[in-house]
């Protein structure tokens, strides 16, 4: 669905080691082979020659657990050797479009059917491998398509939402209104805003706000009435008393009933509130009620919304330098009620329902921090705020976060969608509004805070700068995220053998930390086998295609090559699989 930009914009935020590791930047060994042909083969270009860079110290790859990273000669054959001692080895291979073109990237792969050797020197000596613990068995590793597994985990709205809504955030800040601001209980020259004071707010009171209700009504905010149901320590749970199209939170087969009231209030209070403020950041509190609002309603239900952050609540100005008289001035969220289908009623759609809530917590404290930065409450543009790559990838490992705490699976079926569809189309930096970039995001958003902790986390959303520039900060000792990425990259193949039987969870636990998942994520993950033939896997900007390779029965030789050729800016990983 395509959303066309509005001409006034406004910030608006949605859910929808150990081991080794060999770098190879250019440090190859160049071979000149003239083709002299021999053996029964036709050897080469009669004309002349061939350069082929040899990369170096695959001889690495003979330990499992070790890993051989490669920057990728542009334009010339690269071959990687990989010893095969016994004929028996299992390999991951990761390619990276490391590049700053915005462009798609096309590596041709070739390998050679099983038999024939690479053109590499043995080491004079050679330690003997472990012993494989549970290795695959090469039936195991056939090259197959993966069905997505589990339900959509959003309203079909969602997504185009949140692309509409987010691109109203572009345009330059403003400065604020001379005069008394209308949504402010008090507004001197010279002197800070007074906001209402909420904390007096009693149980039963009902209450008027303004919501955005852009697709339903074709206008951008309606009044909607909320009644008070719930206070928690951290939260304040409201409900739309009155219906929208035929569909009510409070009566009928689709109301909210007390226990999944009650359920939210303990979920947020004592899981998601502690995540977020402890391993993110705080939220403005507005309202000086130390809590955070949440409003469920039919309205953001039949919006196709899962729910949503509106920063306009937290603004004196619209974009436009005109007096917001639509703001809440409360820490706000507003989330679906159940019915928007059959599909999303009971478990499901509390699930789903509470893991929004944390998505969206997230978002609120990342604009919070970084209006903080700004002179807030003024209004903030884009440019202000943080890239919404890395905002999308924070909220969404939140909620894999949330599920971790309370015990539930840390996988989702969005991390799926981009496992399972076409992992190498999907660009990191590159945002596209769909499941798979949502799902792409998501895992790399986790895979950060487990190699990183609270600390990292922390320190992205309370930097000044934002995108690749803040990883590059954070994760300095890992080589920011260029050199951050392609570990991302082995930990998603890896956990994608083992979610599929083809890696053991022993050998996958003896991998080194930074070239696995910690948890269980139940990838389906599409990659490629290389077991002879050519392949040419078309990557996105900071995308990734997944390979591995792996040896017949009957296999004897002692080594096994691959040859790569593509543009500069690749980066190839290889890692020995136990």
């Amino acid at each position: 669905m395509t959303f066309l930009s509005h001409p006034w914009f406004r910030s608006f935020s949605f859910r929808s080691v150990s081991g080794s590791l060999l770098v190879s930047t250019g440090l190859a060994i160049l071979l000149l082979l003239t083709g002299c042909g021999g053996g029964g083969g036709g050897g080469g270009d009669a004309g002349g020659g061939t350069t082929t860079v040899l990369v170096p110290d695959t001889d690495a790859l003979i330990t499992p657990g070790n890993l051989v990273r490669h920057s990728m000669v542009g334009g010339m054959p690269n071959v990687f050797a990989l010893p095969t001692p016994g004929g028996v080895a299992t390999f991951g291979v990761t390619i990276v479009h490391t590049a700053s073109s915005p462009t798609y990237a096309t590596v041709e792969i070739t390998s050679p059917p099983t038999g024939v050797t690479a053109a590499r020197a043995q080491p004079a000596a050679l330690t003997a491998p472990a012993a494989p613990m549970g290795a695959p068995g090469p039936e195991m590793l056939a090259n197959r398509p993966f069905e997505l597994s589990g339900s959509p985990r959003l309203p079909p709205g969602q997504l185009a939402i949140d692309q509409q809504l987010r691109a109203r955030l572009r345009g330059a800040s403003l400065p604020r209104p001379a005069g008394r601001l209308g949504n402010l209980v008090r507004a001197e020259a010279g002197q800070p805003p007074v906001y209402p004071d909420h904390r007096n707010e009693q149980l039963n009171d009902t209450i008027t706000l303004w919501i955005y209700a852009r697709s339903t009504l074709g206008t951008e905010y309606v009044q909607r009435r909320a009644t008070l149901r719930r206070i928690g320590a951290r939260c304040k749970i409201f409900v739309d008393p009155e219906d929208f199209q035929g569909l009510s939170a409070v009566t009928g087969p689709y109301a909210i009933s007390e226990a999944d009231l009650d359920q939210m209030v303990n979920d947020f209070d004592t899981v998601g509130w502690p995540l977020i403020t402890g391993g993110y950041g705080q939220p403005w509190d507005i309202d000086q009620d130390g809590k955070i609002s949440i409003f469920f309603s039919p309205l953001v239900a039949k919006n196709g919304f899962a729910g949503f952050f509106d920063t306009k609540h937290y603004e004196q100005v619209n974009a436009d330098g005109t007096v917001n008289d639509k703001g809440n001035n409360r820490d706000l969220i507003a989330i679906w009620s159940p019915g928007l289908s059959s599909e999303w009623v009971g478990e499901k759609w509390l699930s789903a329902a509470r893991e929004t809530c944390i998505h969206e917590f997230q978002h609120l404290v990342s604009y919070s921090l970084r209006a903080a930065q700004n002179n807030w409450p003024a209004f903030l543009a884009d440019d202000k705020l943080e890239e919404v790559w890395l905002d999308e990838c924070m909220a969404v490992a939140a909620e894999a976060r949330f599920r971790i705490l309370r015990g539930d699976p840390a996988g989702e079926d969005r991390f799926n969608s981009y496992a399972a569809g076409d992992p190498a189309a999907s660009s990191l930096t590159g945002f596209a509004w769909n499941l798979a970039a949502y799902g792409h995001l998501g895992l790399f958003g986790l895979y950060l805070w487990e190699q990183g902790g609270d600390e990292a986390i922390r320190s992205i959303l309370q930097a000044s700068t934002r995108g690749k520039a803040t990883i590059d900060a954070v994760f300095a000792s890992r080589g920011g995220l260029l050199g951050l990425y392609p570990d991302f990259g082995m930990a998603v193949l890896t956990e994608g053998l083992r979610s599929q039987g083809k890696l053991s969870a022993a050998s996958h636990a003896a991998l080194p930390a930074r070239y696995r998942f910690a948890r269980p994520l139940g990838l389906t993950l599409r990659a490629e086998a290389l077991s002879g033939g050519t392949t040419k896997p078309a990557i996105a900007p900071l995308g990734t295609s997944y390979h591995f390779v792996t040896l017949p029965a009957g296999f004897a030789q002692s080594s096994y090559s691959l040859t790569m050729t593509g543009p500069a800016g690749i980066t190839v990983s290889v890692i020995r699989l136990p």
